[in-house]
């Protein structure tokens, strides 16, 4: 699987300094919130993922709202600084001209 997400290695350049990307940081959800935003977010991946097939379907929106993957995606997006620095440092892409 293929996850693709829209993030620019300049963002701090366009933000306020207290909203760049070293000083955000990602709070593991607590059972309280999970409990208040699984129903919103099993309707939100069952529209999102509608035309797939039943089986594969109820499986994806399961696994997204396991605390295991919530617990994953706030790991992640603590280390977009890091992200940032890494594609900053990458050679320049010779088709995106």
């Amino acid at each position: 699987m293929l996850y693709l997400d829209a993030f620019y290695e300049e963002t701090d350049a366009y933000m306020p300094a207290r909203l760049h990307l070293a000083r955000l940081r990602q709070l593991d959800p607590n059972r309280l919130t999970l409990t208040l935003t699984r129903p919103l977010m099993r309707r939100m991946c069952a529209r999102v993922l509608a035309s797939w097939p039943e089986p594969v379907r109820g499986q994806l929106i399961d696994a997204h709202l396991s605390p295991g993957w919530w617990q994953a995606d706030v790991r992640e997006r603590g280390s977009m600084a890091a992200l940032a620095d890494e594609l900053k440092q990458g050679a320049a892409c010779p088709t995106c001209r």
